[in-house]
């Protein structure tokens, strides 16, 4: 039986129209789950391998109450279930090693690494290690590399791991185990299992490197930018899921099994009140060296704005930004702006360094009007070439929605005398043209504008010119912006550009006049128009006016083709 369960009338998300779908449905043997075992029967798809100092064994129970698991995970299992465990007693010495590995697993998809889950017990008065090797079959020599590594007595009770395993060649998942000073330190492992997605590092003091972290304890040395926490009265702040409206929790609290995942903290983006103006507050990461292969981010986050006033969106933007090297700058390579639904989405970021680098998660708060949350959870990485997700976040050279800055843009104004007046101009409250208000969050400022004025009605032109774009792998972009005209309505004129770098001359892509724009009224249009980006380019904005000017806003390019809008101002052949 399949059964379509609606969502709750008071559950916002009913607001938004969705859809349940199945197909495809096929039954297989139960091999297929390859590598799951609950070794209550044999060591199923896992074998001991040859060559160290002993092998792994099975049980249903220690007989030795100062070490071991008195029974499998579940003591109330029908029939009593089974475990492996490594036996520390005589004949057994100090360091020796016993290994367990699984079959041989096909690559992965770089976008679809699996989390190896299981259940460990490590009790008695000197345990050893338990480690998780990833054994890599790339040309001719196998590699082994740690990627989950745990020493000492845990106590006596059954804990949940986890770790992101993803490899690009035929790979060997191998389970490592080592005696401690004594005979009373098994370490035994039960109910193995692997669920698509990655996940981060569990417990956290099993990481072999900082970065992964649940929130479950602390920030796992992720920390916040004090000078913007003590300048705008915001900062991240680890919260318990209870304080969230049962709605919006990602999933519900675990069952408070010993050492269960219970999910029970996040990471939120706290005001002390709301904010009159935009602020920001950054999560920074500790340095990471050099990474030997393509790396990816992953995490969770939460964007909702439970209400939207007749000015507009007001929550803000959530951005992932890389410092590398030895670098004080900050470039951003994921960004989403104000409301994502009322439900927590999964981010995906690529990182390709020859260099150190940080990560830096960076909220930015807008008026937010009427309340909102954005929230970050369960950041992960691990070894892949993977892609940005939701493709939208992407954030190319160029994009820029004016809040903080020009994001690499310039005035490329030529001129004798009056530059001031022939430039573009970052707008503020008591400087913008026809009280037009910010397309991102609706306040006074952010945003880019023109305003000429000459007495002897000549008319002058202002350029702009965009950082280098690239394609990132895309044959065509649709070049996106929102612009309004204000003042003389034929003489003033915004011409979008395509120019090759270091060019002063280009394409002309993109038309318009301030004809029939109301300044007593002042309201955004989108405007957008395809690219082609096989090759690396820079965009010109030209402004032209003898009285008049033009405001542009909220630019962004994304991946694809797009139909010229509004579709008069496509230039003529």
């Amino acid at each position: 039986m399949f059964q379509g369960i609606p969502v709750d009338l008071s559950d916002p998300s009913r607001l938004y129209r969705g859809f349940i779908a199945v197909d495809k449905i096929q039954q297989s043997s139960g091999s297929y789950c390859r590598g799951f075992c609950s070794f209550a029967a044999g060591f199923c798809d896992w074998g001991n391998e040859q060559g160290d100092d002993f092998d792994w064994s099975l049980s249903r129970g220690s007989r030795n109450s100062f070490t071991g698991p008195t029974s499998d995970r579940y003591p109330d299992r029908c029939g009593g279930g089974g475990y492996t465990f490594i036996d520390s007693s005589f004949p057994r010495r100090p360091g020796d090693l016993a290994r367990l590995s699984s079959l041989i697993f096909p690559p992965n998809d770089p976008n679809a690494p699996w989390c190896l889950r299981f259940w460990f017990h490590m009790f008695g008065p000197v345990v050893g290690a338990l480690r998780v090797l990833l054994r890599v079959y790339k040309l001719s020599t196998p590699s082994l590399r740690q990627v989950w590594r745990l020493s000492g007595s845990a106590g006596n009770a059954w804990f949940m791991a986890q770790v992101t395993v993803s490899s690009v060649h035929d790979f060997q998942i191998v389970l490592e185990a080592s005696v401690g000073n004594t005979g009373m330190s098994d370490i035994a492992v039960d109910d193995v299992i692997f669920v698509q997605g990655p996940c981060p590092v569990a417990p956290q003091v099993a990481a072999p490197s900082a970065g992964d972290c649940t929130f479950e304890v602390d920030e796992c040395g992720w920390i916040s930018n004090k000078k913007t926490k003590g300048r705008d009265g915001i900062e991240w702040q680890r919260m318990p899921t209870r304080t969230q409206n049962p709605r919006f929790r990602r999933r519900p609290p675990g069952i408070r099994q010993a050492g269960g995942y219970g999910n029970e903290y996040y990471l939120n983006l706290g005001q002390k009140f709301l904010q009159p103006t935009v602020s920001t507050a950054q999560l920074i990461s500790m340095k990471f060296s050099r990474p030997e292969q393509p790396q990816c981010l992953c995490f969770w986050y939460f964007m909702y704005e439970p209400f939207i006033d007749i000015s507009g969106p007001s929550l803000g933007v959530l951005r992932v930004l890389l410092q590398t090297g030895e670098s004080q700058t900050y470039l951003p390579f994921w960004q989403l702006t104000n409301n994502q639904g009322p439900t927590w989405n999964f981010g995906q970021v690529p990182i390709r360094q020859n260099n150190s680098y940080q990560v830096v998660f960076e909220g930015t708060w807008g008026p937010n009007r009427a309340g909102g949350a954005i929230s970050i959870d369960d950041i992960s990485f691990y070894e892949g070439q993977c892609s940005i997700k939701p493709l939208h976040a992407t954030v190319r050279s160029g994009d820029c929605s004016f809040e903080s800055g020009i994001c690499g843009w310039k005035n490329v104004t030529h001129s004798d005398s009056n530059e001031r007046l022939i430039s573009w101009q970052m707008a503020f409250d008591m400087h913008r043209p026809a009280e037009l208000l910010d397309r991102t969050f609706g306040t006074s400022d952010g945003y880019v504008f023109f305003d000429i004025f000459t007495t002897n009605q000549q008319q002058s032109t202002a350029r702009m010119l965009s950082p280098v774009i690239d394609g990132m792998g895309s044959d065509d972009l649709c070049f996106t912006f929102w612009y309004f005209g204000f003042g003389a309505a034929g003489s003033t004129q915004l011409h979008v550009l395509k120019t090759r770098p270091g060019s002063a001359t280009g394409q002309l892509m993109w038309k318009m006049t301030a004809d029939g724009y109301d300044p007593l009224h002042p309201a955004w249009t989108p405007a957008q128009f395809t690219i082609d980006a096989r090759l690396p380019f820079t965009i010109m904005l030209e402004g032209q006016a003898s009285n008049g000017g033009f405001a542009v806003d909220d630019i962004k390019t994304l991946s694809g083709t797009c139909e010229t809008r509004p579709s008069h101002a496509e230039p003529a052949e």
